[in-house]
This record gives C-alpha cells, structure tokens and sequence, in this order.
C-alpha cells in the first residue's frame, strides 16, 4: 500500500487534478479527496476493504486517507480535490464517516456536474471554485450513506490527527515519544495504534512520506544529498535502504544527478 501526498502548500492548493480513462491503480491512500465515475465499461473501486461495482454514471466520493484500489474496465474520469477545498466538508463529517460502500447510482444530473467540472470552473478565481466544489459536496452528501463515528473505529479520528501531523512535521525527526507527548497518549499504544490502522510502523510511514516528496520534487540540477535532508533523511545510507524497502530496488543516480530510475 502507498502513500501519496497532493497540495502541500496553499499556493500549490488553488487548483484540482483530473485524471481519464482507464484509472486502474494498486493499493494507496493520500491526504486528498477522490471522485471517481464510471463513464463507459464498468469500474471496481474497493475503499477500506470494501468493493464497489460502478456502472455507467454511478460514482463514489472517497474521503481523505481512506485506503483505496480501483479496476477500470472501460472508462473512467476521476478528479482530485485538495483538503484545503474540504473545510465545510470537514466540519460535517466531524462527528461521522461515509460508508465504505456509499455509491452514488443514476443521478444524472450530478454526474454531468462532474463530467463537466473542468469546464466549468476553468478560469475561476479561488472563491468561485471553492463555491461551486462545496454546492458539488454539498449535492453528494446528501445522497451518502454516513455512519456516526463512535459506532466505527473508536480511535479512527485520532489517527486521523496523527496522519495530519506527520504529514505536516514529515521534516523534522519525530519519535514515538514525541507524538506521545504531543497527543497526551502512552507511546507503546501510539505505537501498537499506528501499526494496527496503517499497516507500518511510525518510521515506515514518514520514510514512505520522505520518498514521495523526494521524488516528486527531485532537481537533477542539485546533489541527492541536499535534497535527501530537506525531505526529512538524516543520512544518505538511510535514503537508499528506506527506498529499497520501498520500491524493492535501489535507485539509479548517475553523478548523483540521473533521475532515469526515480518511480
């Protein structure tokens, strides 16, 4: 399972992401929301475990962190929305969750929102496109299925919190006793809370943070070394074995500047 890390920053957030076609993907997560459509073909979409078959015009609102897969089998569109265009979104789903198989079916008309929201929103100034992605939500969350959280995973919303923090502190070299200390929780239940819910133990998790940035960041112009530090790595030996866990290979960077291999 991966992760991968959208919209870092604000200036970086005042855009969407929109995918087409066939979206078959592995098994991943990320701090942003995910639409997916089935336009023509049929797609399987499997969130938290759970399996979803859409047919033409259905579609399915993935929220922030859930583990996901998708089987295309036709055609799909899919668009990305940062957590920075999700505060109302937030707010409502404070206290509940969308059901893992909460699919929107045969709503014509929403579905057409989202087939046409490059369009639509084109050009837009900040305001405008925050507007129209709260009406979309808005439109949604009427039509989902939520259960409240303290029927779920009692501590789902504290990993939640961590999530956050170590997406935001992914920099700084964080501990178990650190995040005890900044959550108020004994370390070992840290620990043993961290393992159970994202399948890796807490130096896994911020090493798979540390790579995707340093990939999706990666400057031929400047030395790995530089850059593996400004990523979080305390040291080049930690880089390479961290991206041998990974990936299952060790990169290839020629003069420490080749990209050639970076996935």
């Amino acid at each position: 399972m991966e992760f991968y890390e959208y919209w870092r920053d604000e200036a970086d957030a005042l855009k969407t992401d929109w995918f087409e076609n066939n979206l078959t993907f592995r098994a991943h997560y990320h701090n942003s929301m995910e639409i997916i459509l089935n336009v023509q073909g049929g797609c399987n979409v499997t969130v938290q475990g759970t399996t979803n078959r859409l047919n033409e015009g259905d579609f399915v609102v993935i929220h922030p962190n859930y583990t996901h897969l998708i089987e295309d089998f036709g055609r799909s569109v899919c668009v990305m929305l940062s957590p920075l265009y999700l505060k109302r979104y937030s707010e409502y789903t404070s206290d509940k969750r969308p059901a893992y198989d909460s699919v929107i079916r045969g709503d014509k008309e929403l579905a057409d929102c989202l087939t046409y929201f490059r369009e639509r929103t084109a050009g837009e100034n900040e305001m405008c496109l925050k507007g129209y992605i709260n009406y979309f939500l808005g439109k949604c969350v009427a039509r989902m299925r939520f259960i409240p959280l303290s029927s779920q995973n009692k501590n789902f919303d504290t990993v939640q919190k961590i999530v956050a923090y170590l997406l935001a502190h992914f920099r700084e070299n964080i501990t178990l006793d650190m995040l005890a200390s900044e959550f108020s929780y004994n370390k070992y239940y840290l620990s043993e809370l961290i393992n159970k819910n994202l399948k890796c133990g807490l130096t896994e998790f911020l090493n798979r943070v540390r790579l995707e940035h340093f990939i999706s960041q990666y400057d031929e112009s400047r030395t790995v070394e530089s850059q593996l530090y400004e990523c979080g790595f305390r040291s080049k030996q930690t880089f390479y074995r961290a991206y041998k866990t990974q990936y299952g290979e060790l990169p290839t960077l020629a003069g420490d500047r080749d990209p050639r291999k970076l996935k």
